[in-house]
């Protein structure tokens, strides 16, 4: 995570933590404009064009994981899909606005997927897993036997 800020005399001040890899420039804390546009979720998709598609999503993946009732409980509220287990252990898949992104938490890791739109999938910032792939994997892990999330027409 970077923060990106404005710069006065030598404080900055920060205005927003979002996922940038390639904020700084030559000088600490300078924005490196170019690598900024290029890299930047926020830059990528607009906030309209972000809802349009992150809800729908959760809601895609709440209706899959319906078809595991005995081993799982799937919920989404506002904005956050937790799937919790007779254990008790919960995994949280939730939109995050503010990066522009939506984020997985399970097994105690933590992943972050940007969407892609020639794609039309969300891949994670890191591997480039799609999301329905990554919580695939750790809901295979997780029940022992594989899973296969089916996406509705």
């Amino acid at each position: 995570m970077c923060f990106a800020g404005l710069r006065s005399g030598s404080a900055q001040v920060a205005l927003a933590k979002i996922s940038c890899p390639a904020l700084l420039g030559s000088e600490i804390g300078e924005p490196n404009q170019e690598s900024w546009q290029k890299s930047c979720t926020v830059d990528r998709i607009s906030e309209h064009d972000y809802q349009a598609h992150a809800f729908p999503e959760l809601s895609a993946l709440l209706t899959a994981l319906d078809a595991y009732p005995d081993e799982l409980f799937a919920e989404l509220g506002a904005d956050v899909l937790t799937i919790e287990f007779e254990d008790h252990t919960r995994y949280v898949v939730n939109s995050h606005l503010a990066a522009r992104q939506i984020w997985l938490a399970a097994e105690r890791s933590a992943w972050h997927f940007d969407y892609d739109a020639a794609r039309a999938r969300w891949l994670d910032t890191k591997t480039q897993v799609e999301l329905w792939a990554q919580l695939e994997q750790v809901l295979t892990r997780k029940l022992s036997h594989p899973v296969a999330l089916k996406r509705a027409l």
